[in-house]
């Protein structure tokens, strides 16, 4: 199955998410392509109410952490490692995470402790031995 990096970090939206690339990484890694996988995604965390990608530059300067959005992104030298962002990632989280306001579309349910899209009911399903 094909399935686009996009729409498999659509799926995690709108949680906080840190993406990374680096320099020097070999022919098989692809920084800007894991840009584009936060860019192509912003309409998801948009239409869930949070901030998508936040990058006002064509492409992404090495070494400058996007972190504006709930998906942040950052393009670092070193090649292949995740050192250099942890910083970033901790700046990142710092902001959002505790952020308990619900997305603007999304109601808490008090008694389930989850997010229920809002003027839906939650509806009890009952299942009967036998009739599955």
């Amino acid at each position: 199955m094909t399935v686009e990096a996009h729409s498999v970090a659509a799926l995690a939206a709108p949680r906080i998410m840190l993406f990374n690339g680096g320099n020097n990484g070999g022919a098989w890694q692809d920084p800007y392509g894991m840009y584009m996988t936060p860019r192509d995604a912003i309409p998801v965390w948009n239409l869930l109410g949070r901030q998508g990608l936040i990058m006002n530059d064509e492409k992404p300067i090495i070494d400058t952490a996007y972190t504006e959005g709930h998906p942040g992104y950052h393009y670092h030298t070193g090649g292949h490692t995740d050192a250099p962002d942890w910083p970033r990632f901790a700046a990142l989280f710092a902001r959002f995470a505790y952020d308990y306001t619900a997305p603007e579309i999304f109601d808490m349910v008090p008694s389930k402790g989850v997010l229920w899209p809002a003027n839906h009911e939650m509806v009890p399903i009952t299942i009967t031995p036998g009739s599955c």
